[in-house]
C-alpha cells in the first residue's frame, strides 16, 4: 500500500549510480511518528525533476531516461504496488503541464483544453491529418476513376466498347457481310457484347486469306443461285502405263558397264562415233551397207567394194553388238511420256492443286530420267550414275487425286444449286474474319476492365478509409464536447491562488471554454507561463477528486508529487500558490 513506501531506489538520468532516498522515514529517536509528506529544493539541476519522473515511473508509465525506480518500506522490502495504488499516485510537473493544458486560439480568444480534453485535442490533430491525408488520396484516386468511367478517354472500358462495336459495323465489316450473306436490306445490328461470340475462334488461315475466300463463296452463292456453276466434264483418268514405271530399274540400267571390245584403228573411229552419241546414226549407217546392191557410199559417194563393204559391216557390228544392241533396247522401253492430262475445267474445285502439283512433280523426275536413258542410249558404253526418284511411289498418290477430284466434281455439281453449305461456310469466314477485327481490342478491352476494376476497387477502399478518418475525427470531436469540467472548483482554486475573483476564470460557452480575464476575452499570447501553470495546477488538484464526493475523496490514500510549483514565472503569485 502507498502508506508503506518509505524510500525509493532510483537509477538514470542525474543518478549515474542507484541511490536511495529516505523520505518518508517515520523514526525520530526511539519514536514512531506519523509523515504525511516531505519538501525538497535544491538549485536547478540538482535532480528534483529526475525524483518526480521516478514517481511516475512506480506509477507504471514507460519513462525512459529513467532505468529503475523502486518503492521501499521501512523493513526495506519491496512494496508491490496493485492498480488501484497506481490510480491514487498523483505527479505536477511540467510534463504534466505540457500533457493537460492546451490553450487555442479561435479569433481574439483562448479556448481552454484541460486534461482528456488536452489528450484529445492531439489526438484530433493527428486524426485530421490522417482524414485530411486520405481525403486526399480519395479524391485523387476519384479523378483517376473518372478517367475510367468516360467513355471519350482511351483508359475507358466503355471506350474499347465503343471501339469493338464500330469494328463490328459497316459495309466493308462483320454486320455488313452479314447481310449480304442472309440477303437483308439493311445492315445486321451490333450490341455490345456481340463481340464476345468471334474472340475465342481459332482461325487456321490468316485475315488475308479469309477476305479471299469469302470473295470465292459469295461468287459461289451467286452462282449457285442461278445454277450456273456445274462442271459436267468429267475427270481425265491416268494412263495404267504409268503404274509400271520402275525408278531402281532406271537407275540400274543407267548404272549399268558395257565392256568395250577390243578395236582396230578403223574401229576406235567408229566407236568414237558411239561415244559422241553417234550410235544410233551408226546403226542407220549399218542398215544401208548390209544392202549387197549397195555399191556406193551414201555419204562420200565413192564406189564400195564388196570386199571393203564387208569389211566395213562387221567392223560396224563389232562396235555395235547385240549386247549393246539389247541394252539400248531396254533403256528405250523405260523412255516414258510425260503425264498429258488437262483439268483446267476443275481449277475451281478443292484437289485441284494436289492433282497439277503432282502431275508437275512425276513430269519433272520422268523428263530427268528420260534425259539420262536418252544419254545412254547414245553412249552405252559410258554408266551414269543418278539419285534414286520416287516416280513409282508417286503415280498412286496421284491416281487417287484424280479419282478424288472426279468425287469432288460430282458432289460439286450435286451441290451447286444448294446454298445452305455455301451459306454455313461464309458464315464462319465472316465470324472468323471478325475474330481478327476484335482480337486485339478485345485484350485491350480485357486490360482496361482489370484497370477499371483495381482502380474502383482503390476507390472502395479509399473512401472507406476516408470514411473511417471522417467518423474518427466526429467521434473524437464528440468525445471532447461531452467533457464536463468542474469548473466551479478550477475557478475557486484560482480566485484563491491570484487572490481575486475575476484575475483569470473559464466559463463554457457553446460547447468550448473559454478563457476571461477580468470578465473580458483574453489572447493565448498573452496568457503568461505562469498563468498557465497556474490553470494546470488548479486542473491537478481539481482532477484528484473527479467523480468523487469530497467527504469519501479525503478519506482516501494518496501519494502526490508537486515539482517546482512556484517556478521563476510565478513569482508575483508565489504567495498564493504556497498559500494553496
Amino acid at each position: 500500500m502507498l502508506k508503506d513506501i518509505t524510500k525509493i531506489k532510483i537509477s538514470g538520468a542525474i543518478f549515474d549510480t542507484p541511490v536511495t532516498l529516505d523520505f518518508f522515514n517515520p523514526h525520530e529517536g526511539d519514536k514512531l511518528k506519523t509523515v504525511k509528506g516531505a519538501l525538497l529544493y535544491g538549485r536547478n539541476g540538482t535532480g528534483k525533476s529526475t525524483i518526480a519522473r521516478a514517481f511516475r515511473k512506480i506509477a507504471g508509465e514507460n519513462i525512459l531516461v529513467i532505468s529503475s525506480a523502486v518503492a521501499y518500506d521501512i523493513e526495506d522490502q519491496y512494496v508491490m504496488l496493485n492498480e488501484e495504488d497506481k490510480k491514487h499516485i498523483f505527479i505536477f510537473d511540467e510534463d504534466y503541464i505540457q500533457k493537460n493544458v492546451r490553450l487555442q486560439q479561435d479569433h481574439l480568444e483562448t479556448i481552454v483544453m484541460l486534461g482528456h480534453a488536452a489528450d484529445l485535442t492531439e489526438k484530433i490533430k493527428e486524426a485530421e491529418t490522417e482524414r485530411d491525408k486520405a481525403k486526399t488520396d480519395y479524391e485523387r484516386q476519384v479523378d483517376v476513376f473518372k478517367e475510367y468511367c468516360d467513355s471519350s478517354n482511351v483508359k475507358s472500358p466503355k471506350y474499347c466498347i465503343l471501339s469493338l462495336v464500330n469494328s463490328l459495323r459497316g459495309d466493308d465489316n462483320w454486320s455488313g457481310r452479314d447481310r449480304e450473306i442472309m440477303g437483308g436490306r439493311q445492315n445486321t445490328s451490333v450490341r455490345e457484347d456481340t463481340y464476345k461470340k468471334f474472340v475465342k475462334l481459332m482461325p487456321a488461315k490468316q485475315k488475308t486469306e479469309l477476305i479471299v475466300d469469302y470473295k470465292v463463296k459469295r461468287e459461289e452463292l451467286q452462282a449457285a443461285q442461278t445454277g450456273a456453276t456445274t462442271i459436267d466434264i468429267k475427270v481425265p483418268s491416268l494412263s495404267k502405263l504409268y503404274s509400271d514405271y520402275d525408278d531402281k530399274t532406271v537407275q540400274m540400267l543407267l548404272a549399268m558397264k558395257i565392256e568395250k571390245p577390243e578395236l582396230s584403228e578403223r574401229e576406235q573411229k567408229l566407236f568414237a562415233l558411239v561415244q559422241r552419241r553417234k550410235s544410233e546414226e551408226l546403226s542407220q549407217r549399218l542398215i544401208i551397207l548390209r544392202n549387197k546392191d549397195t555399191m556406193q557410199c551414201p555419204y562420200c559417194f565413192q564406189l564400195l567394194q564388196q570386199e571393203y563393204r564387208e569389211s566395213l559391216v562387221k567392223s560396224i557390228e563389232k562396235v555395235l553388238n547385240e549386247a549393246v544392241k539389247d541394252h539400248q533396247s531396254v533403256l528405250q522401253k523405260n523412255v516414258f511420256a510425260i503425264i498429258d492430262l488437262n483439268l483446267d475445267p476443275f481449277e475451281k474445285l478443292s484437289g485441284y492443286k494436289e492433282c497439277v502439283d503432282l502431275i508437275e512433280l512425276v513430269n519433272t523426275m520422268i523428263l530427268g530420267n528420260n534425259e539420262n536413258l536418252k544419254s545412254k542410249i547414245e553412249n552405252p558404253y559410258t554408266p551414269i550414275d543418278t539419285q534414286t526418284t520416287d516416280v513409282k511411289a508417286l503415280v498412286p498418290q496421284l491416281i487417287k487425286a484424280v479419282e478424288d477430284l472426279e468425287k469432288v466434281r460430282e458432289m460439286y455439281n450435286k451441290a451447286a444449286k444448294k446454298t445452305d453449305t455455301i451459306v454455313f461456310e461464309m458464315n464462319r469466314i465472316n465470324s472468323e474474319i471478325a475474330h481478327y477485327d476484335v482480337k486485339v481490342l478485345s485484350t485491350l478491352l480485357e486490360k482496361q476492365q482489370e484497370e477499371y476494376d483495381a482502380a474502383e476497387k482503390l476507390l472502395k477502399e479509399l473512401k472507406a478509409i476516408y470514411d473511417v478518418g471522417k467518423k474518427a475525427v466526429e467521434k473524437l470531436e464528440s468525445e471532447r464536447k461531452n467533457i464536463r469540467l468542474a469548473l466551479d472548483s478550477i475557478n475557486a482554486c484560482m480566485k484563491y491562488i491570484f487572490f481575486a475573483d475575476d484575475r483569470l476564470k473559464i466559463e463554457y460557452v457553446d460547447g468550448v471554454y473559454k478563457l476571461l480575464s477580468h470578465g473580458k476575452n483574453v489572447n493565448p499570447c498573452d496568457v503568461s507561463v505562469g498563468e498557465r501553470n497556474i490553470i494546470g495546477l488548479s486542473y491537478f488538484f481539481t482532477s484528484i477528486f473527479e467523480n468523487q464526493e469530497e467527504k469519501d475523496a479525503y478519506g482516501k490514500e494518496y501519494l502526490i508529487v508537486v515539482d517546482d510549483p512556484v517556478s521563476s514565472f510565478d513569482m508575483e503569485n508565489k504567495i498564493g500558490i504556497l498559500s494553496f
